[in-house]
């Protein structure tokens, strides 16, 4: 015997509606938030990534010989020390190889664990434009010579 409701104007309709609905919603509900869980996940995750290269970055851009590795450091330590969403706070080494600075590390969110590196070259912009415009005076030099202006 099958279980039938009075629907307007006396139709008779299956309960079928209610057992799907309590199939389907909690699946729903558990889908959305696996979805929420996921999106902090990766938000933690670039987040980590981003502190990586900015502590690379500051340390690249130090003028003083012998501080770099002393910023890189300290502004690791004051980034990775802030709260995150679902992630604690990640171990990190950092490094420093030639001109190239690098945060490696790894942290934990909830049931996953994400790996992280951030790099950043030591770089000189006013040497660059000096040398590109040397690079231009010597150029207009040579012409100069090679072909005289006629005047």
């Amino acid at each position: 015997m099958t279980t039938r409701r009075k629907w307007k104007k006396g139709r008779d309709v299956p309960a079928y509606m209610t057992v799907e609905a309590a199939l389907l919603l909690p699946l729903i509900l558990q889908g959305m938030a696996l979805l929420i869980c996921l999106s902090f996940f990766m938000y933690d995750q670039c987040t980590y990534e981003q502190d990586a290269y900015f502590a690379c970055f500051k340390a690249s851009i130090t003028k003083e010989e012998g501080k770099a590795m002393e910023v890189l450091k300290k502004t690791a330590d004051a980034a990775f020390s802030k709260g995150y969403l679902m992630a604690g706070t990640p171990s990190y080494s950092a490094g420093e190889s030639g001109s190239m600075f690098t945060v490696k590390g790894s942290g934990k969110a909830g049931l996953w664990e994400t790996d992280f590196t951030g790099q950043a070259e030591r770089f000189d912009p006013p040497y660059g434009i000096r040398k590109y415009r040397r690079l231009g005076y010597l150029a207009g030099r040579v012409l100069d010579t090679i072909a005289p202006e006629k005047g």
